[in-house]
């Protein structure tokens, strides 16, 4: 889309998700960046900050309550000890 602002914006009113990850794990946000697009960039933030305000995306919260998780709390291996959050995936090998 070389960033063409008027043509993300068809896409988008037109129903196209605009966070489809391609194969990279990098999502059409992280390419307008990447390229410095920066109007595809300031589009795409105020359509994630309008869902944020309609409510529509449920934000933060909703996803972490989706994968059973409550904002703040803290991720295994977050005091420092990253080796006791992995040793069960590291069965078998010395932590150095």
């Amino acid at each position: 889309m070389n960033g063409r602002l008027t043509v993300v914006q068809r896409l988008v009113e037109a129903g196209a998700a605009p966070a489809p990850a391609n194969d990279k794990n990098y999502v059409p946000l992280d390419l307008a960046g990447l390229n410095d697009h920066r109007a595809v960039v300031d589009y795409f933030l105020a359509q994630a900050q309008k869902l944020e305000a309609d409510g529509e995306g449920q934000g933060l919260a909703a996803g972490l309550e989706a994968a059973g998780l409550e904002e703040g709390a803290e991720e295994p291996g977050e005091d420092g000890d990253a080796a006791d959050a992995t040793a069960e995936g590291n069965k078998g090998h010395p932590r150095e």
